[in-house]
C-alpha cells in the first residue's frame, strides 16, 4: 500500500474514516440515531423529527465554534449550546451520543492490521485527530471496538491541543511530543485531502492519502445517492473500504480488473450476502436443515450458504445439484395459452 514504509520511525494515523469506520452513510447520521434513541428513553421534551434534531445538533456545534477564538470545541461545549426545551437531561443526551458513536464504529482491518504490524517493528504509533471528543472518550470508542490500546504510543486530539490538522498546527504538537525523531522519519496516513495530506506535506513530513471513504463525483456511490437515496447506509463505508483494496489498485492491474473487482466487492458481493442472510433467516424460521441450490448459480450460492450457516452456528446441509433449464421449463408453465406457445 505504501512504498518504503520501513524507513519511517513514527507513523501517525487519522482515526475516523481511516482506522475506524462508521455504520452510517454520513457522520451526521449519528445525530439522527441519537434522537431516535432519546425518544425511546423518554428524554425528549418536544416532537422534533430525527432529521430536525440532526440539523439542530449541527447548528449547536457551529455556534459553539463561533464563540471561541484559537480554540477547538469539545463535546461538552456543543451540548452547552442546546436550549432547555430540547431534553429533560442534557447530560444524558450527551452521553447517549458517545454511546451511539461506540456502537456504530467498527475497525477498518486494512489499516488496523498495518498499525499492528508496524508496532511489531518497534515503530512509534500515534493517532492524530481533528475531533470534539477527548482522548479518553476516543480510547473508550477504540477499546469498545476491539482496538488494543497498548499498540498506540500517543493519541493527540485537536480539542485538547487547541490546534488542528486543517490549520497544520496539530503537526507541531506531534513534533513537540517526539523531538528526537526527524521529520523525514515521520509518515502520516489519513482520509482528508487537506488536513491529512496537504498540511502534513507542508509541515515537512511524508503523507499517504487514504481515500477509500470520501465521496467522489460520478462514482457508483454518487449515482446510488442520487437515484436511491443511498441504499444500505449501514454498510456503505465497508463497501468503499473493501473496494479500495490495494491489491486491485496497483499499476500492474488492468482497468478491466479494477472495475470488475469494484463491481464485485461493492455491489454484487453485498447484494448476494444480504440475500443469503435472508435465505438463512427463512430456513431457520421454517426449521429446514437441508437445501439444494440449483447449478450453475447454485455453486456460488451454496458456498455463501455454508459460510453464513457456519457463522450463525446453524446446522445446515448444503448440496448444489445440477439441473437443466430445459427440464425445468415445462413444469414451470402454469397454463398453456397462445402466449406460452
Amino acid at each position: 500500500m505504501i512504498d518504503n514504509i520501513d524507513k519511517y520511525e513514527l507513523v501517525s494515523f487519522d482515526i475516523f474514516d481511516t482506522l475506524l469506520l462508521r455504520g452510517v452513510a454520513k457522520p451526521t447520521d449519528i445525530f439522527q440515531i441519537v434522537w431516535e434513541r432519546a425518544k425511546a428513553k423518554g428524554l425528549c421534551l418536544n416532537d422534533l423529527s430525527s432529521c430536525e434534531f440532526m440539523k439542530l445538533r449541527i447548528e449547536m456545534e457551529r455556534r459553539a465554534r463561533n464563540k471561541v477564538v484559537n480554540k477547538e470545541v469539545k463535546l461538552e461545549d456543543i451540548y452547552t449550546e442546546f436550549p432547555d426545551f430540547i431534553t429533560s437531561n442534557i447530560n444524558e443526551l450527551k452521553v447517549l451520543e458517545l454511546t451511539i458513536e461506540k456502537e456504530y464504529c467498527y475497525i477498518n482491518f486494512d489499516i488496523y492490521n498495518l498499525l499492528v504490524e508496524l508496532k511489531k517493528q518497534d515503530k512509534y504509533i500515534v493517532l492524530l485527530s481533528d475531533m470534539y471528543l477527548s482522548s479518553n472518550q476516543i480510547k473508550e470508542i477504540l477499546t469498545y471496538n476491539g482496538v488494543d490500546i497498548s499498540n498506540i504510543n500517543e493519541i493527540i486530539v485537536s480539542c485538547e491541543e487547541n490546534s488542528s490538522k486543517q490549520s497544520g498546527d496539530l503537526y507541531n504538537k506531534l513534533f513537540e511530543r517526539f523531538p528526537n525523531i526527524s521529520k523525514e522519519r515521520i509518515l502520516h496516513i489519513g482520509d482528508n485531502k487537506i488536513g491529512d495530506y496537504k498540511k502534513a506535506i507542508e509541515n515537512g513530513i511524508q503523507a499517504f492519502h487514504y481515500d477509500a471513504i470520501p465521496e467522489k463525483m460520478n462514482s457508483i456511490y454518487d449515482y446510488e445517492r442520487i437515484q436511491h437515496n443511498t441504499p444500505q447506509r449501514e454498510i456503505l463505508s465497508l463497501r468503499k473500504a473493501v473496494s479500495f483494496s490495494p491489491k486491485f489498485h496497483s499499476k500492474d492491474v488492468s482497468m478491466d480488473m479494477k472495475n470488475a473487482f469494484e463491481l464485485g466487492a461493492s455491489i454484487i458481493g453485498p447484494f448476494l450476502t444480504n440475500y443469503i442472510s435472508w435465505v438463512c433467516d427463512e430456513l431457520e424460521k421454517l426449521k429446514i436443515k437441508r437445501i439444494y441450490p440449483l447449478m450453475r448459480e447454485g455453486y456460488l450460492l451454496g458456498e455463501l450458504l455454508k459460510r453464513e450457516a457456519l457463522d450463525r452456528g446453524f446446522s445446515l446441509h448444503v448440496k448444489p445439484i445440477y439441473i437443466s433449464r430445459k427440464v425445468t421449463y415445462l413444469p414451470s408453465i402454469e397454463k398453456v395459452n397462445r402466449e406460452e406457445i
